[in-house]
């Protein structure tokens, strides 16, 4: 994986839809799409229906804004959204699961939201608490779903203040300043079936000098898994360069290998590589796949290289500003627009200001060679006083680093913005 080699610790709005999408089967075997219309309970008992992924603002649900358009401090103090909600709001749909489902596990996926959520199928709470402002809440529904019928399924989106990360509600993960405090669920929205032994995570640590991978491929197995791992490497260019088998072995399975004439991936020369992983066990299957590039970013002689060459940081901060939807792009197409203008100012870095952007800005970035600064969801002047709030912090870094540490644009981690506490 393109890990992190330099840490600094430093360093209105909306239209209601109406419901009309119903579920789709983005695999009629192994994935349900659950975009569409969903039913809202918030606010103490008001319900509506709502499209999904959005937002409460979105629909015009919550409280109405009263301010009037006049040039004084208030109007400009932040952004105002017609309507805004901070507190719980549970999202209902009833979902028909496949019966050939039976034996699998259910993995259940919202891609973003803010701060907490918890869910209940069929009236039974599922033990498990999400709780993330930088990657997507997942939850294992197996023992829950009835395959073969209709399930109620009920999200509950708690985007109320959970730990002292941010003073005056500041640093721009959750803020009214650059996006809203918005309660909703963007991005991707899934149920989807996997093997009993599945595949959890890939990690990739590639070495630009040799063309080495070192390669950590995470399971989730049980005691007689008999089924084989597909190991696969794809040029940048679409040809395999590397076809591995492998035996499953516990719950990680660790090994390197070798890519002849490795291309290095940089701003001039953005090559990025892909790479598969499948399990296979006779009529069960599941797969991975992860981005990477051969990149190595290091101070050599007090100066910042990428692959041994001196590189200068042209860049800006990127703080969540999204005025018109309040809140981020999730799309690849909202990102290259991004990207674009910036590039078009000749900039070749982008720092997101205590905050981590989607997938989709990565998957842009890494094509089209931006160095990317993330930051921990922090930006407070009493850093490590309140426990809860530092482990909330090393539990994200943790889960940033999992699921977006592939990508050879993520090159710097920030601990936060304007870290201030005990210098001794």
């Amino acid at each position: 994986m393109n890990r992190i080699t330099n840490i600094f610790a430093a360093a209105a709005l909306l239209c209601a839809t109406g419901c009309m999408l119903p579920v789709q089967a983005a695999d009629a075997v192994k994935q349900l799409n659950l975009a569409g219309c969903w039913q809202v309970n918030y606010n103490g008992g008001k319900t509506a229906e709502i499209q999904l992924p959005g937002t409460l603002t979105d629909a015009g649900l919550g409280n109405p804004c009263t301010l009037k358009p006049c040039m004084e401090k208030e109007i400009f103090l932040n952004l105002k959204a017609k309507y805004s909600y901070v507190g719980k709001a549970t999202y209902s749909k009833t979902v028909s699961v496949p019966k050939e489902w039976k034996g699998q596990r259910i993995i259940l996926s919202f891609e973003r939201t803010l701060w907490t959520s918890q869910v209940a199928v069929n009236g039974q709470q599922v033990e498990t608490e999400g709780e993330s402002l930088s990657v997507p809440h997942e939850y294992d529904l197996t023992d829950y779903l009835q395959p073969g019928t209709d399930n109620k399924l009920e999200i509950t989106i708690d985007n109320s203040r959970r730990y002292d990360i941010s003073t005056k509600d500041l640093a721009h993960c959750y803020t009214n300043e650059t996006q809203t405090m918005w309660n909703g669920m963007l991005g991707k929205i899934t149920l989807t079936a996997k093997p009993q032994t599945y595949i959890t995570r890939l990690s990739l640590y590639p070495q630009a000098d040799n063309g080495n991978v070192h390669v950590k491929i995470g399971m989730k197995s049980h005691a007689k898994a008999k089924g084989k791992l597909h190991f696969v490497i794809v040029s940048p260019q679409g040809k395999a360069v590397k076809d591995t088998l492998l035996a499953v072995k516990g719950t990680e399975i660790v090994f390197d290998t070798r890519v002849a004439d490795a291309q290095p991936w940089d701003e001039f020369s953005p090559k990025v590589y892909t790479a598969k992983v499948s399990y296979e066990e006779k009529k069960a299957s599941d797969t991975q796949e992860a981005l990477f590039g051969f990149r190595q970013l290091t101070g050599d002689h007090a100066q910042l290289q990428v692959n041994h060459r001196r590189i200068f940081l042209r860049g800006t901060l990127e703080s969540c500003v999204f005025p018109l939807k309040g809140y981020p792009a999730m799309d690849e197409a909202g990102w290259r627009e991004i990207f674009t203008q910036a590039r078009k100012y000749g900039l070749n870095h982008l720092r997101f200001h205590s905050w981590c952007p989607p997938e989709a800005a990565f998957a842009v970035a890494d094509k089209m060679g931006f160095y990317l600064q993330i930051e921990l969801p922090v930006w407070t002047l009493n850093v490590g006083q309140d426990k809860a709030a530092l482990d909330f912090l090393y539990a994200e870094a943790d889960r940033i680093l999992a699921t977006y540490g592939n990508h050879p644009s993520f090159c710097l981690l920030s601990l936060g913005n304007e870290l201030q506490n005990d210098f001794t």
